[in-house]
């Protein structure tokens, strides 16, 4: 499954009304589902898998300040911790 900013899966984040644009996240307080990458074929670093001793699970991806997800706040503006 897709991947929230705030590091849980698609499937933690349920919607509260029908018609919500946003779905909040059950396991935290994101406010809101926000797709990061979770393989870097898909930021377009498809070299990286291939390299030796590369190991896809602890790759993340990283944004202006070079930072993973994992080290910003979870909710907008998303700043560094």
């Amino acid at each position: 499954g897709s991947r929230c900013f705030c590091g849980h899966d698609y499937s933690s984040h349920k919607y509260i009304k029908p018609n919500s644009p946003n779905s909040v996240c059950v396991d935290c307080d994101c406010k809101a589902f926000a797709f990061v990458p979770k393989r870097p074929e898909e930021v377009g670093d498809y070299w990286l898998p291939r390299r030796r001793g590369f190991n896809v699970h602890n790759w993340r991806a990283e944004c202006r300040c070079k930072h993973g997800h994992d080290s910003h706040a979870t909710k907008p503006p998303y700043r560094c911790k």
